[in-house]
C-alpha cells in the first residue's frame, strides 16, 4: 500500500474514534458538538483523498552514504525536539504556564535558526503578554501556576 494510502487510513480510524466515542463522552450538548463534528467531517474529507489518490508515487531512492550522516543528525533533532516538548508539557503544572512558554518558545525559536538575542527575547515576551491579557483578563480564564508565577 502506498504511504498515503496508509495515513488516509489512520485518519479515517481517528475520526471515526472521535465521532463515535470522543464527542459523546466528552462534549456535551447537541450544540457543542457541532464545531467538533465539523472538523471531523473535514479531516475526514481530506483523509478520504488521500486514500482515493490514484497517481503511483515514484519508488524511493537509496540514500548515498555520503549524506547518510546528514540524515541521521536530521532525525536526532527531530528526536530531540520532540523531547523538548514533551519536556515542556510535563513542566507546565510544576513550573507553571508563563514561565515554561517563556523557556520553551525561546529554545524553540533558536532551534529555528533565530540567533538574535533581542528576537530570541522580545518576541516571547510579547506573545505571552498577549496571552495574558486575552485569555487572562479579556476570558477569565486561569492558566496553570506553578512555583515561578
Amino acid at each position: 500500500m502506498h504511504q498515503d494510502r496508509l495515513l488516509g487510513l489512520g485518519l479515517l480510524l481517528l475520526c471515526a474514534l472521535g465521532w463515535f466515542w470522543l464527542i459523546p463522552v466528552y462534549v456535551e450538548g447537541d450544540i457543542q458538538q457541532v464545531y467538533p463534528r465539523a472538523v471531523i467531517i473535514l479531516i475526514s474529507l481530506a483523509s478520504l483523498g488521500l486514500c482515493l489518490r490514484s497517481e503511483p508515487r515514484v519508488k524511493a531512492k537509496p540514500i548515498p552514504p555520503e549524506d547518510r550522516p546528514a540524515r541521521l543528525m536530521a532525525s536526532l533533532k527531530l528526536v530531540g525536539l520532540m523531547a523538548a516538548y514533551l519536556a515542556y508539557l510535563l513542566l507546565i503544572p510544576r513550573l507553571g504556564f508563563f514561565s515554561c512558554s517563556l523557556v520553551a518558545a525561546v529554545f524553540f525559536l533558536w532551534f529555528l535558526g533565530v540567533r538574535k538575542l533581542r528576537s530570541l527575547l522580545l518576541v516571547p515576551c510579547i506573545i505571552l503578554i498577549c496571552v495574558h491579557l486575552l485569555i487572562e483578563r479579556g476570558l477569565r480564564f486561569d492558566l496553570p501556576d506553578g512555583l515561578l508565577f
